[in-house]
């Protein structure tokens, strides 16, 4: 019996596949990114500035000024 994936012609399952594996790679990124934040979350809360915290986490600065505003 043959899979949903093994019916599609060679180059729409190609197309398939690059699209899940794209999706994995948004993933993942954004799961890096929140934790990034969760982090920074963090050193806000132990009154770390956000200089310092933007240079540790790579975060945008305006990003943690937002992290700041919102804790």
């Amino acid at each position: 019996m043959r899979t949903k994936k093994e019916q599609l012609s060679p180059t729409l399952a190609a197309m398939v596949d690059q699209e899940i594996e794209m999706g994995r790679e948004e993933g993942r990124a954004e799961g890096i990114k929140e934790a990034k934040k969760m982090f920074a979350r963090k050193l806000i809360r132990d009154n770390f500035s956000s200089e310092y915290i933007a240079n540790l986490t790579r975060l945008d600065i305006e990003v943690v000024a937002n992290l700041r505003d919102t804790e």
